[in-house]
């Protein structure tokens, strides 16, 4: 699904120049759960940032399906994240003012039909992630773990080829964590590609794939296989 070919990344800091990622080449197969891992500091959401196409390397290409998404227009690569990338972020990144329904639907407003079923479209969402009762809700009467089902839920509404979280479980407490992990096997389950940054062990052993970053270079990848 991704073929990421030579990528860097460099930074300056203090007028020095730094690479945050340097000459990265791998791939990312469809209906592959595949998790990002490495110390603070290696690369991981600067890597996720750039696969996600919300940050331009500095060399190098990333190709999905054929398409090297950084040398779309802005406004191509909008329309291209929004059709087929999800993304959900550590902080959930929920808007406090819309209910859980409203937050969930957000996406489906910027599509010509997207209103179109969407009442039934977030319901059968928020029974997947586990949450039908939380339907007219603000988040500031959610726990973090049911914030990140929302976040999940508005992630995957639209049916993205590829889901991406930056940390997903980072803010989360063990137990919460351990149900969001078991969250993102299922929906890997029905086939969904997943691709997370990770230093959470479960989530590493979960995935199918484990890319390590060691100060921004590829140090290894494993697979379950070994």
């Amino acid at each position: 699904m991704i073929q990421v070919e030579n990528l860097s990344k460099k930074f300056f800091l203090a007028g020095n120049p730094f690479y945050a990622l340097d000459n990265l080449s791998f791939i990312i197969k469809p209906g592959n759960f595949t998790c990002i891992s490495g110390l603070s500091g290696s690369g991981k959401t600067t890597l996720l940032n750039i696969l996600g196409g919300f940050l331009h390397p500095t060399n190098g290409n990333v190709i999905f399906e054929d398409m090297d998404i950084h040398r779309l227009s802005d406004k191509k690569a909008s329309r291209f994240r929004g059709g087929n990338i999800g993304f959900v972020y550590q902080s959930f990144s929920l808007i406090p003012q819309l209910t859980v329904f409203e937050n969930i639907r957000a996406p489906l407003l910027f599509e010509k039909h997207g209103l179109k079923n969407a009442e039934k479209k977030v319901k059968d969402i928020l029974e997947i992630v586990g949450i039908p009762e939380k339907i007219n809700e603000y988040p500031f009467n959610l726990s973090g773990g049911q914030m990140q089902r929302v976040a999940i839920a508005r992630a995957v509404i639209k049916n993205p080829k590829i889901l991406m979280a930056d940390e997903p479980t980072g803010n989360l407490d063990s137990k919460t964590g351990l149900g969001i992990i078991k969250l993102f096997k299922s929906l890997n389950t029905k086939g969904m590609t997943i691709l997370t940054v990770s230093h959470d062990q479960r989530f590493i052993d979960t995935a199918d794939e484990n890319l390590v970053l060691s100060l921004g270079k590829l140090k290894k990848k494993k697979t379950k296989k070994g």
